[in-house]
Parts: structure tokens; C-alpha cells; sequence
């Protein structure tokens, strides 16, 4: 997984109150005159200058033995350090500023906003109210924009608000190679678990700083990217390509910029529209128990047509909307489960503008015992009415199991997955036959391209039609939970995967897991639901392409801590976003 996307939860598990614990990291030469001092967890640079030096972040009080010690063993003196510069007035950054100043002597230079919390010791800070470290003096308090120069080198300090009021980016050039390249050190553009960002007292004008904070970011040139954390840049990997020789190039990555930022800020902008309940997040409905697990697809007049369990196995509702999901139909029970039991199906729009509904009957119409089975049923007219249902082949004695759409290869050959089978149905006859080499893939999705590839859920590819597979390395896990995630094929031929990240049922994230090369590499990710809360349920996202430049997807969050209590939720995302922010 890409280091630098390191997420809000993981990193403040892994900087608040360790400081006993953190360990020293090889100090190395990053490029030009800027130096790595810092620790594994904790970053610090070195910025040399035949005038003295510069110092970014001290870490605790604990981490200034370590500096010093990496500062030693490149050939410098501590006492030669002549600025004390901070990326942010967190415990984890400037904890330290004390002991450093000591050991040094050196200025002490804060950016406006966090220049009084660093000189009272801590106090004053938005959300860690209990935080403290020794008081260290500011002797100079720095502008948006203002310059920091020692001997030959000039410091930018870029205020990039948000993670604190004085969060800074600091920027310099330098030459590595006989070239010059753009350094930037980025502060932290992370919203923390428990950030509020509508309706803070504490910090009225997060939302606003961390606004300006992206469009900074987006407008600096970086050739060499370094941040708060290594995590940020991905610092671990970039150290072995340096120790493997590549001593010039291992810490250039502007695309790893580019991504880090995009990243940041589309998780930023999920956390805001989750906080604030209005852009894009509609409720279709709110369910009452048990399998949620809806389904979706859009007709060719462009209607979305989303089914959804509303009381577990006995009502199984539908509901349409006609504006591109900003506003929807009140949900009906489907006609063929009114007074059946059911388990959750799919949602496929076929080739002659029909919809194919499949769901899974119970061993009888009113039980809820194995083994299930498959029942179809087509629709004309944009999911109003629906023909009598129809059987899929089955065994008996099996349990059969359907979740996700079908592939129609062509008329009358529907390539079929179900839990227990994955063959290829013609309902014209009603007959089916073993789809490439008759391997079941269980209860995932398969996916066609527009090369006519198959991509399986189980992590497999095929360019002939099935008859063999090999493996996807880096590929999501679909096949654990298959009936829970999703996998589809946009008409750009992207292929989106459903990754849901976090702890107990529902995790607290959900993203899309991109493959732009016809499923060869998943490198990208796109966060579009991180309410900084566990998630309640499954979500079982589904996904509708609605135009060229738009996708939706439906999705379940049933914890009660969100405003208007569990929903059922349908979000439009612009495809511009996807595509680009590395995993």
C-alpha cells in the first residue's frame, strides 16, 4: 500500500503518546543540503548552510537525543543549528522545542497562529485540551509567505492551516545533480479522528483554513517531497531505493505529490460533505433491519433503479429516481416477494434496453431455510412492472446464491456467478453450460472490459474467454466477503473495486480501488465515505455510471450517531476525481 496515504486514525495511533517508544532511523542526505535527522515515526530535516543551520521539528522532548546523535553522525554539531523552525504545534513536532533551544541556542521561529501555543507549553490547542511539554519562548512569529534565509539558503514558510491555526509547509530549492529542484516539507493537511469541521466553536474557520491549505498545496512546485510523518512521502520505501544506490532520484517523486495532495483533500472533502449532511450524500430511505445489501442499475432513459431489504427476508422494497439520484420515488415492495420471504439479489440493465432483476428465494416462499435458489424477472418499462419470475438452474439440494450482476455476452447468453455455480444461461431455452474452464468463482463479481477481458472478484484475469487465469497481484479482497463488495467497468474502461477499511463490521471508510490498465495493476484509490465514525452494517456499495463525466453509488451506513439515524444513502461522484491518488 502506498505509504504516503497513511490514515487519519492510523497516524494518531501511531505519533500521540509514543514518545518512549519511537526508535532512531538512519540519518541520510535527502538531496542539496537537506538532510533526514529524524526519527522512524517523527520527522526532523537538517537544512545546512556555511552560516549555521536550520532544524524543522524537534519531536518530544525524548526525540532530541536522537536528532542529535543523526545530526553527529552526518558530520555536523548540534550547536551549529541557528533556526528552530516547526511543521505544526502538535506534542509529536515541537514537544522538544525546549530541550533543542537548550542544546543549540538557536532562534526560535513560529508561524502566526501557533507561536502561542508552542510558547505556553501546549496550552491553547483545538481538541488535544490535555496536551502538554515545557514552555520554549518564540523569538520570531512568521507571515504567510515570509522568508527565512541563513547563508546561501532561503526558507518559504507557506501557512497551510487546518490540522492547526500555524500548521506550516516549509519550501526551498535546491541543487542536486547539477540541477535545481523545489523541496517541500508539508505540515499536515490530515483531519484527525475528532476534528469537527461544520459548527466548531473551538476553531470556527477550520473548514475555510484547510480550503486554503489544498489550494497552497496544489500551486507549490515539488520536485522532492517530504512532509511531517515519513509515512507521508512514503519514506521507508524511498530510503531502500536510496541505500540500493539510486542516491540522486529515491526521494524525487513530483506525481507522489500530486497524488498525496489529491488524496488529502478528496478525504477532507468527505469528511466535510459526512459532517455537514449536503453535498452530494441523498437518503433514499431509512431501513429497518437485517439485509440492507441493495442493488442498483441505471436504464438506458438514464432512471436508477435501486432494490433494498427494508425488514430482513420479509419486505423487499424498490424505489426509482428520474433526476440522477437527487431525488427518489417513495420505496414500494417489490410485487414478486409481497408476503415471500427473499435474501437480497441484483440489478442488471440488459443490451435491448430491458432490466434484470434476480433475488434468492428460501427453500419454500415463507421460510428462511436452505437451501436458497435464484428467481429473475425482467422489466420494459424503467422497473414499473415486472414479468412473472423465472429459475435459474439449480440443484436441489444445493444452495444457489446470487449478489451481483450479470455479464450479457450477447443476446440470449447471460454469464451467470452464483455462489455455488458460474456457468452461462440462455433464457431463451433456459439451459446453461460452464463458462471458460468450469471453475466456480462463488459469490463475487465478474467483470467484462471493453478489450473482452474478465476480471474475477477472486483476483483472476482472462484474455480468452475464460479457458485460463492468472493472478492479479495488489488485487482488493473481494472474495473474502464477495457478497458484500462490488467490481465495475466504466465506459473510459476503469475498473472500480469496493475496499472497505477499518475495525469490526462496517469499518470507517469506504473507497473505490481503481485499475486504469484492464485490471493488470489496482495502484489508485478514491475515499468517498469517511464520517470519522465506525460505519453501522455492511454498506454493500453498488454502483451506476449516470454520463461521461458522473458516477453514483447506493450505499448502506446504519449507525445511530449520524444526523437523521441509519439510511440508506445514494452519492454522485465526479469521474475526474478517480483515478489518480495512489493506495
Amino acid at each position: 500500500m502506498f505509504g504516503s496515504t497513511i490514515s487519519a486514525l492510523a497516524l494518531t495511533a501511531a505519533v500521540f503518546g509514543q514518545a518512549s517508544t519511537d526508535n532512531a532511523f538512519p540519518a541520510h542526505r535527502v538531496a542539496g543540503n537537506v538532510y533526514y535527522v529524524g526519527s522512524k515515526n517523527i520527522s526532523s530535516y537538517l537544512v545546512t548552510t556555511p552560516k549555521g543551520h536550520f532544524l524543522i521539528n524537534s519531536g518530544f522532548e525524548e526525540t532530541v537525543p536522537l536528532i542529535r546523535a543523526s545530526v553527529e553522525s552526518l558530520g555536523f554539531k548540534m550547536r551549529d543549528v541557528k533556526i528552530l523552525l516547526a511543521s505544526h504545534a502538535h506534542s509529536d513536532h515541537v514537544a522538544g522545542h525546549a530541550a533543542a533551544q537548550e542544546a543549540t541556542g538557536a532562534k526560535v521561529y513560529v508561524m502566526q497562529g501557533d507561536d502561542g501555543v508552542i510558547g505556553a507549553g501546549g496550552k491553547g490547542q483545538y481538541l488535544y485540551t490535555d496536551s502538554r511539554w515545557k514552555e520554549c519562548a518564540v523569538d520570531r512569529v512568521l507571515k504567510d509567505g515570509e522568508k527565512v534565509t541563513l547563508g546561501d539558503t532561503t526558507l518559504v514558510a507557506h501557512k497551510t492551516p487546518g490540522h492547526t491555526p500555524g500548521c506550516t509547509t516549509w519550501a526551498c530549492q535546491v541543487t542536486e545533480g547539477g540541477k535545481k529542484q523545489n523541496v517541500v516539507i508539508v505540515g499536515s493537511p490530515n483531519v484527525n479522528p475528532g476534528y469537527q469541521l461544520v459548527g466548531n466553536k473551538a476553531y470556527p474557520e477550520i473548514a475555510a483554513d484547510y480550503k486554503k491549505t489544498f489550494k497552497t498545496l496544489k500551486a507549490l512546485p515539488c520536485d522532492v517531497f517530504l512532509g511531517a510523518h515519513g509515512a507521508y512521502y512514503g519514506m521507508l520505501a524511498k530510503y531502500d531505493r536510496f541505500k540500493a544506490g539510486d542516491k540522486q532520484k529515491a526521494f524525487v517523486d513530483p506525481a507522489g505529490y500530486k497524488e498525496y495532495v489529491a488524496e488529502r483533500e478528496a478525504t477532507f472533502l468527505a469528511k466535510l460533505a459526512d459532517q455537514s449532511g449536503k453535498p452530494g450524500l441523498v437518503r433514499i430511505a431509512k431501513p429497518v433491519n437485517g439485509h440492507i445489501h441493495p442493488a442498483a442499475c441505471i436504464s438506458g432513459k438514464g432512471t436508477i433503479v435501486v432494490t433494498y431489504g427494508h425488514i430482513n427476508h420479509v419486505d423487499l422494497r424498490i424505489t426509482r429516481s428520474i433526476d440522477d439520484g437527487k431525488s427518489w420515488s417513495e420505496p414500494k415492495a417489490f410485487p414478486h416477494t409481497v408476503k415471500k420471504t427473499y435474501y437480497p439479489g441484483s440489478l442488471t440493465t440488459l443490451a435491448d434496453g430491458q432490466l434484470m432483476h434476480a433475488w434468492n428465494r428460501w427453500s419454500t416462499d415463507t421460510n428462511q431455510k436452505e437451501p436458497r435458489s435464484v428467481l429473475y424477472s425482467l422489466s420494459k418499462d424503467d422497473g414499473q412492472t415486472w414479468s412473472e419470475p423465472k429459475a435459474f438452474p439449480r440443484d436441489p439440494k444445493v444452495r444457489s446464491i446470487i449478489r451481483h450482476p450479470i455479464v450479457e455476452l450477447s443476446s440470449g447468453r447471460w454469464l451467470v456467478s452464483l455462489d455455488d455455480k458460474t456457468f452461462i444461461f440462455d433464457p431463451a431455452s433456459g439451459t446453461s453450460k460452464p463458462f471458460g474452464d468450469g471453475r466456480v468463482h462463488g459469490l463475487i463479481p465478474i467483470v467484462r472490459t471493453p478489450k473482452g477481458t474478465y476480471i474475477s472478484g477472486q483476483g483472476l484475469r482472462s484474455t480468452d474467454d475464460g479457458k485460463t487465469w492468472t493472478g492479479i497481484e495488489t488485487f482488493p479482497d473481494l472474495k473474502t466477503q464477495g457478497w458484500r463488495h462490488e467490481m465495475v467497468c466504466l465506459k473510459n474502461s476503469w475498473l472500480l473495486a469496493s475496499e472497505i477499511i477499518g475495525p469490526g463490521v462496517g469499518g470507517h471508510t469506504i473507497r473505490y480501488v481503481i485499475s486504469r490498465d484492464d485490471g493488470l495493476t489496482w495502484k489508485h484509490a478514491y475515499t468517498y465515505h469517511a464520517p470519522g465514525r465506525p460505519i453501522g452494517g455492511r454498506a454493500c456499495p453498488r454502483t451506476v455510471q449516470l454520463d461521461a463525466k458522473t458516477i453514483g453509488v447506493v450505499f448502506y451506513d446504519i449507525s445511530t450517531d449520524q444526523e437523521g439515524g441509519p439510511g440508506l444513502f445514494f452519492l454522485r461522484i465526479p469521474i475526474a476525481k478517480l483515478g489518480f491518488v495512489k493506495r
